[in-house]
């Protein structure tokens, strides 16, 4: 059965230190969002890992002073909210394990990852689809513990709408160059400055400078809805992919 732990334990340690060193898995939660029985078939899949059940951040805090191998923080989907309201304290209670919300409604999730772009510490966060079979979470799951990051198409699909939106009302006129366009790809890709300034034979600094430029010029504040926006309008647009780059 998998170990919950209870409002009224917040000030004891939720697992003595002495059990295992096994890396350990939070959902952060109600059982409602979680279930008993959820948490069994996780457990009986990945054996390597010990999985909890607690209730709030401050027992999350609580675990984390206790043990320093907790590698997967798995919080319902209301606590987004939270965590925009009061992210230095969200981070604190996390740490150094990795983030993932539960996922019910993409358009929540979509108005969070927009929102982010104002809060440090909220980058690294990944989202499990609660509509899916038990398969497709363990799946899922399979991909964050190797580090890798999962983003539903249904959130894709709202942040583009989103975007998309913006840059209808705004009425934009881009006029984006030819490097614009590039650089403007290879963030949409995910890619780091670092990465496009090396696959364009640029320096980060001009990699910076059009990448403020283009924000500017599409009408949007941040990387993920210039993503968005990308997947919306780069029908036609020039091949990032052409062959050599030239100039700067």
């Amino acid at each position: 059965m998998p170990q919950t732990i209870h409002q009224d334990s917040v000030h004891t340690p939720p697992v003595s230190p002495t059990v295992n060193n096994r890396p350990k898995i939070v959902f952060v939660g109600s059982a409602i969002s979680f279930s008993e029985r959820t948490l069994a078939v996780y457990r009986a899949e990945f054996t390597d890992y010990d999985f909890f059940r607690i209730a709030t951040l401050a027992e999350l805090s609580v675990m984390r002073s206790v043990h320093n191998d907790v590698q997967l923080v798995i919080f319902e989907a209301d606590m987004m909210q939270s965590a925009l309201d009061d992210t230095q304290r969200f981070v604190d209670a996390v740490g150094a394990a990795r983030t993932i919300f539960s996922m019910s409604d993409p358009q929540d999730a979509a108005r969070f990852l927009l929102a982010r772009e104002r809060h440090s510490g909220l980058d690294n966060v990944g989202f499990l689809p609660l509509n899916g079979p038990m398969d497709v979470w363990i799946s899922i799951m399979y991909l964050f513990l190797c580090g890798q990051s999962f983003m539903p198409h249904e959130i894709a699909d709202a942040l583009i709408n989103h975007c998309a939106q913006a840059a209808r009302e705004d009425g934009l006129q881009p006029g984006l160059t030819t490097r614009e366009w590039e650089v403007l790809h290879m963030v949409a890709q995910g890619a780091a400055n670092k990465n496009i300034a090396a696959d364009l034979d640029l320096s980060i600094h001009t990699v910076k400078l059009h990448i403020h430029n283009l924000l500017r010029k599409i009408g949007v504040s941040n990387r993920t809805c210039a993503a968005s926006w990308f997947m919306e309008h780069h029908s036609g647009q020039p091949d990032p992919h052409r062959g050599a780059h030239g100039g700067s």
